[in-house]
């Protein structure tokens, strides 16, 4: 069984499998086999890792306190044995120049690189390091999406629009300040992971690292970024 196979086991041994098989009610157990798709898609025991710190026992949220109640173990409580069992590899963990140009990715793939795991959440995300951004990651979607990404020379110059947040009056606000658009913006030659697709039933991309190049202001005030591909990361 390979590292990340007995990790993946141990997790499920720790604490899904009790879980599932305990008098926890129906829609908790739907959560736990909702983190079971997650747990099926990491490839390295670090960002499998990484997945577990981010549940804190000082939430107290609903789940951990069903759970423990029923003196069932939570993620929360296996982080320190975790570490300890698989220590040599927790480490270890995605990075930008494990993706290859022209290969295909999930959107698993991509937020788990992302730190972000979330499916609902937007197409750009942060890559920092001690506070300070490396990267972004975007999602583009070129059919049928919320906005009109394109290619501008096919493989090259990509337009891909700014995050934006949709207001109460039901308004699109394109705010540079927004932390992914002010990465971009304000970080000279900040790499940006494009990650494409034709509609939302394809599979993800991968067309390289690109650097911001220009900005186009459209008629109904959204903001495009004009992406320029650059050299290979290591």
């Amino acid at each position: 069984m390979s590292p990340i196979h007995a990790a993946r086991e141990y997790v499920l041994e720790a604490v899904q499998r009790p879980a599932l098989a305990s008098a926890l009610p129906e829609s908790t157990k739907a959560k736990v086999r909702h983190s079971d798709i997650w747990l099926n898609q990491f490839k390295r025991i670090g960002d499998l890792f990484a997945y577990l710190k981010r549940f804190s026992a000082d939430k107290q949220d609903g789940i951990y306190l069903e759970m423990h109640a029923l003196g069932l173990q939570t993620f929360e409580d296996i982080v320190e044995p975790f570490e300890k069992r698989f220590g040599d590899w927790v480490g270890d963990r995605m990075r930008a120049s494990d993706f290859v140009i022209g290969e295909t990715y999930s959107a698993h793939d991509i937020l788990i690189f992302s730190a972000n795991y979330d499916t609902r959440a937007g197409g750009m995300f942060v890559i920092e390091s001690d506070g300070l951004p490396t990267a972004v990651v975007i999602k583009a979607t070129l059919s049928g999406g919320r906005y009109a990404n394109e290619w501008l020379e096919q493989g090259r110059r990509l337009k891909y629009f700014l995050k934006s947040k949709t207001l109460k009056d039901g308004s699109v606000q394109f705010g540079e300040h927004f932390k992914p658009n002010a990465a971009i913006l304000n970080v000279p030659g900040l790499p940006v992971l494009a990650f494409v697709r034709h509609t939302s039933n394809d599979r993800f991309v991968y067309a390289g690292a690109f650097s911001f190049h220009q900005l186009h202001g459209e008629a109904d005030g959204a903001n495009g970024l004009s992406l320029c591909s650059r050299f290979p990361l290591k």
